[in-house]
């Protein structure tokens, strides 16, 4: 039987760049279940979490019911076996969940017509810190992303409001970055894609996102699971590589600039080229 299509060739469609709030329905099981790279995440995040835990994991005091429902699907959604110390105070059962799953989680928490970002487990940020994120209205934590907020927040907003326990709608985003590792905090000061760039140190990060609505506290669960891919693997493929490459020459300014592929932008085109 040949093997199935990667995922990631369906990103790039022969479309000019566009934020795409696009959504396919699953089961929590698919996106959570643990997946071939399990043992090698499972390890990298422990690796995290025991550096400084306090780092990639935060809970708000309103945040802990919704928490510990995350914790009682969790554990069916990912096949866990074992049950968290009841002695846990919040932020170790967040740990605790963290060191469990293979994604990445946040949890928002429903305040009138928004939804605050009240805590999480991320160990593999794209270049962002979930402590400068814990406490904010989403429309808040998405305001450095130019255009966002504009073009789709209320989009948003009402979109996460009618979700209906029991499914997962997934959706992806993804950037380029300089650095294979998962772990993208910005305190780390990895090196960031310049002018000069050569298809080697070139890599596709892909953010295969899921929300789940819970039924008891109204809250919700987003979770990141990571992917990474190297550029050359992009290039050997050459529909997808023209869709990455047109989403780069159409890509605003602002944008790009964002993503931190302003500088590189005519070096990963001429890189895409080979492809054509």
């Amino acid at each position: 039987m040949p093997e199935p299509e990667p995922a990631w060739r369906s990103l790039f469609p022969d479309k000019d760049f566009s934020f795409r709030f696009g959504f396919r329905a699953c089961s929590p099981q698919e996106f959570f279940e643990p997946g071939p790279l399990g043992s090698k995440l499972l390890t990298e995040r422990a690796r995290w979490l025991d550096e400084m835990p306090e780092r990639y994991c935060r809970v708000r005091p309103e945040g802990g019911e919704i928490l510990r429902e995350t914790v009682k699907h969790a554990r069916e959604w990912a096949g866990l076996r074992d049950v968290p110390p009841l002695e846990l105070d919040d932020l170790g059962l967040a740990e605790w969940l963290g060191r469990r799953l293979e994604p990445d989680f946040v949890l928002l928490r429903r305040n009138g017509d928004q939804f605050d970002l009240v805590g999480g487990c991320v160990c593999f940020p794209s270049s962002w810190r979930l402590t400068d994120k814990v406490g904010l209205p989403l429309a808040e934590v998405h305001a450095p992303v130019p255009g966002l907020n504009e073009e789709y927040g209320d989009t948003i907003a009402r979109y996460l409001s009618r979700l209906r326990p029991g499914m997962a709608m997934t959706r992806a985003n993804w950037g380029l970055s300089r650095s294979p590792e998962l772990n993208h905090h910005p305190d780390l000061g990895l090196p960031g894609l310049g002018p000069e760039v050569n298809v080697s140190e070139v890599f596709l990060r892909i953010e295969w996102q899921a929300l789940v609505a819970l039924a008891g506290t109204g809250g919700i669960v987003f979770g990141i699971r990571l992917e990474i891919v190297p550029l050359a693997e992009v290039i050997r493929e050459p529909e997808t590589a023209a869709g990455l490459r047109r989403a780069l020459r159409t890509m605003p300014d602002s944008v790009a600039l964002y993503k931190g592929l302003e500088p590189a932008r005519d070096g990963l085109i001429r890189l895409l080229d080979q492809a054509g």
